[in-house]
C-alpha cells in the first residue's frame, strides 16, 4: 500500500525584530553547539539531529549574518527546537525571526520530500497482523485477525484562519484542523492525512481518503484485511468497529479485544503531542503551513522509531461506550455481514 502524506509547500511567514547584539547571541549558539548538553537539554536524539542535519545539508547553506555564519547546525536545532518545544527564538531572542521561520519551514520541507520512505505500510503485513493478534491474546486468550493498523483522529489548533474561518471551528469553538492518523502496533504511522479543517466530520475525511479506496479494492488489498476504529468510523468489511450495546458474550469479547488492540492509536496521538509539544499549542501560522507541521512531525515520529527511540506514555484505556450508535454508510450492510462471520469464527465464547 501507498501513504498518503500531505505534501504542502509552505512559505514562512516572516517577522521583523530587533537586531541589536545579534552578532554575540549568534557566537553564543554557535559556541554551545559545539558540545552536547544544548541537545539533551531540549531531549534531542543526537542520532536523529546527524540524519536531520544531512537532509537539510541538500538544501541549505550557511548564512551570514553581521560577519558570522550561521552553520546547518544551529539551523536544524533552532527548526528542531521549534517542533519539540512549540517555541520560536525564545532562547536566542536576538537572532532575526523571518530567519529562524525560514529554518523551520526548509525543514518541514526536507521532512515531508522523505514522507514516502518514512510513512508506509510495513512490507511485512503477516508480522504487523501478528503482532496486532498478540495483543488481545496476550489478555483474552483471542487476538483480533487481520488488522493492518489502527485509525484514529485528532485536532490541532490554529490562528484564526484569514479565509473561511467558520469551517475550521471544532466542536469545541475552537479553531483547528483535523488529521487522520493510522497506526501500528509499535506506535509507526503508517498512514498520515492532514488537509482538512476542523469543522470537518471523521466520516467526510475518511470517505474522501485514499487509503479508503485502497482498502475497498481487492488487488490492492487480496487478503481481505482490515482497520480497527471507534464510533467515530463507519462498520464497512474493512474496517471493524465496535458493536454498540452487546447482547451476547461472543460480542462482549469481540468488543473487549477491540478496545485492547485498538489503544496503539491513543497512545501513538498522545507520544506524538508529548514529543513535539508544538502541536499542543495554537500554531500561529496558516492552514497549509500547520497541514506541513503536522505531517513532518509525523514523519520525525517515525524516525525516532527508527532510532529506537521511545517515550514511556500512559493514555485511558477505557472501554467504547456502549451506548454509541453506528455510522450508517452505503457498505453498512456488507460491513455488519463481515463482522458477524468475524465474531462466529473467532470470538465465540
Amino acid at each position: 500500500m501507498s501513504s498518503e502524506a500531505t505534501e504542502i509547500n509552505a512559505e514562512s511567514s516572516l517577522v521583523s525584530c530587533d537586531t541589536d547584539n545579534q552578532t554575540n547571541e549568534i557566537k553564543n549558539v554557535l559556541s554551545e553547539l559545539n558540545n552536547k548538553e544544548l541537545l539533551i537539554e531540549d531531549e534531542m536524539n543526537e542520532e536523529v539531529f546527524k540524519f536531520l542535519k544531512g537532509l537539510l545539508e541538500a538544501i541549505a547553506e550557511e548564512q551570514d549574518i553581521d560577519g558570522h555564519l550561521i552553520s546547518v547546525d544551529t539551523q536544524v536545532y533552532l527548526a528542531l527546537h521549534f517542533l519539540i518545544t512549540g517555541k520560536v527564538g525564545d532562547k536566542f531572542e536576538n537572532i532575526p525571526q523571518n530567519y529562524v521561520n525560514n529554518y523551520v519551514m526548509n525543514l518541514i520541507n526536507c521532512l515531508i520530500r522523505t514522507a514516502p520512505q518514512f510513512i508506509k505500510f510495513p512490507i511485512e503485513q503477516k508480522t504487523v497482523e501478528e503482532e496486532f493478534y498478540a495483543l488481545g491474546k496476550n489478555e483474552n486468550g483471542t487476538g483480533f485477525p487481520h488488522v493492518l493498523g489502527i485509525i484514529g483522529n485528532t485536532y490541532i489548533q490554529l490562528k484564526k484562519p484569514n479565509h473561511n474561518p467558520e469551517i475550521y471551528l471544532n466542536s469545541n469553538h475552537q479553531y483547528s484542523v483535523r488529521i487522520q492518523i493510522v497506526c501500528g502496533p509499535d506506535l509507526q504511522i503508517y498512514n498520515i492525512l492532514a488537509a482538512f479543517p476542523g469543522g470537518c466530520e471523521n466520516l467526510f475525511i475518511w470517505e474522501n481518503s485514499n487509503l479508503r479506496r485502497v482498502l475497498e479494492d481487492s488487488d490492492t488489498n487480496p487478503s481481505n484485511n482490515w482497520l480497527l476504529g471507534n464510533f467515530d468510523y463507519p462498520q464497512e468489511p474493512w474496517l471493524m468497529i465496535p458493536i454498540a450495546s452487546a447482547k451476547s458474550p461472543s460480542e462482549e469479547l469481540y468488543n473487549k479485544v477491540h478496545n485492547i488492540t485498538s489503544q496503539p492509536v491513543k497512545k501513538c496521538i498522545e507520544t506524538l503531542k508529548v514529543r513535539f509539544r508544538c502541536l499542543q499549542s495554537i500554531l500561529d501560522y496558516d492552514p497549509p503551513e500547520v497541514f506541513a507541521i503536522v505531517t513532518a512531525c509525523c514523519v520525525l515520529n517515525n524516525i525516532y522509531i527508527c532510532y529506537k527511540d521511545s517515550l514511556e506514555i500512559e493514555v485511558n484505556l477505557q472501554e467504547s461506550e456502549s451506548s454509541c450508535e453506528e455510522v450508517s454508510t452505503s457498505d453498512l450492510e456488507e460491513g455488519l455481514a463481515t463482522r458477524k462471520a468475524l465474531i462466529e469464527n473467532y470470538f465465540t465464547c
